[in-house]
């Protein structure tokens, strides 16, 4: 959770900061602002993000391996109720 709102804020503050310097640009240019925005946004996050990535990287291998070992085997089970 802290990664994604860590990457949204740096793309809000992206935004916020070529608004500020195409000023009556920005009008006309938003789209150009954004797309700008958006590459800067994923700059910074790989550059600076890569632990908090990994943490959640971590957390979702751990989430998918709990997954697959706690499934309940249901050939098994219809077998059983006979």
């Amino acid at each position: 959770m802290i990664y994604s709102v860590a990457r949204i804020a740096v793309f809000a503050a992206a935004c916020v900061v070529l608004w500020m310097l195409l000023g009556p640009l920005w009008d006309s240019l938003w789209w150009l602002g954004v797309i700008c925005a958006a590459i800067i946004a994923f700059c910074i996050s790989y550059l600076f993000f890569g632990r908090l990535k990994a943490q959640v990287v971590a957390d979702l291998a751990a989430r998918a391996a709990g997954r697959v070992k706690t499934a309940p085997d249901i050939d098994a089970q219809a077998e059983d109720i006979d």
